[in-house]
């Protein structure tokens, strides 16, 4: 079932975005992970500061795991390494997160410890996926799925 999508001129269509930016920022406190905290150059999602260089997350990303940058008025983009393998407008950050999700798919990578569960609960309500990974099938992550109507 396709969604309705605001016009990107159409001020609905940044209010998603800012939606969309707010769960990403705040999505591994709800769907907590195993691991040690992320170094900066090590997390595969970046939110840029007005004041930084674009190009100084990217060249400091190690091996080749998709990144998402996203910027407050340039849009965003899904890296591969340090390299830019998808770029988004600004309003289309819904797209770049289905896109960097699909890229681990598409390259057959396993999520980062860190991220496994929160991008398997975006896996799963995005591509109406069921094969989660063994780690995130416990009975705190069903008891919120079930709250979110989302079948487990």
């Amino acid at each position: 079932m396709a969604f309705p999508r605001a016009p990107l001129n159409h001020p609905d269509a940044l209010l998603g975005d800012q939606k969309m930016i707010h769960l990403l920022k705040e999505i591994n406190v709800v769907f907590k992970s195993k691991g040690k905290p992320l170094k900066q150059k090590d997390d595969i999602v970046h939110f840029l500061e007005d004041d930084e260089e674009p190009d100084h997350w990217q060249q400091m990303r190690q091996g080749c795991v998709p990144g998402l940058v996203v910027t407050r008025k340039n849009g965003s983009m899904v890296l591969i390494g340090k390299d830019i393998f998808l770029s988004f407008k600004e309003g289309e950050i819904v797209q770049a997160v289905v896109a960097f999700v699909a890229t681990f798919y598409l390259l057959d990578l396993d999520y980062p410890a860190k991220w496994l569960m929160s991008l398997s609960v975006l896996q799963k309500i995005i591509f109406n996926d069921n094969q989660m990974h063994p780690d995130c099938s416990t009975a705190e992550l069903k008891k919120i799925l079930e709250d979110l109507d989302i079948v487990y």
